[in-house]
């Protein structure tokens, strides 16, 4: 067994700021891929609904994602979410059983 852990997250836009969430997505991808023990940084927009969003990310450890947690391009993506999302997202941390 590994000690990766996974990211679900869901994000919900506001319909009138889906294009300012598409670029804040956009910042934090490129910077989040090149950070140490970042191994998928993936965002998805769901083809039934264009506010939705789902990331998938795989780090090589919690403590990995912890760090990438306190990163200023993270914070500010954070931060920007507050006016972007119509809801309150939905993040999950997994680890792998088998």
């Amino acid at each position: 067994m590994t000690d990766h852990v996974f990211v679900s997250a869901v994000f919900v836009a506001r319909q009138e700021k889906l294009e300012a969430l598409g670029e804040a997505i956009a910042a934090v991808v490129d910077a989040t891929r090149s950070e140490q023990g970042c191994l998928r940084y993936d965002p998805h927009c769901c083809q039934d609904d264009a506010c939705r969003y789902f990331f998938y990310e795989e780090w090589e450890s919690q403590k990995h994602l912890d760090d990438h947690m306190t990163t200023p391009h993270f914070r500010t993506f954070i931060e920007s979410m507050k006016e972007l999302l119509a809801e309150a997202p939905e993040v999950k941390v997994w680890k792998q059983t088998r």
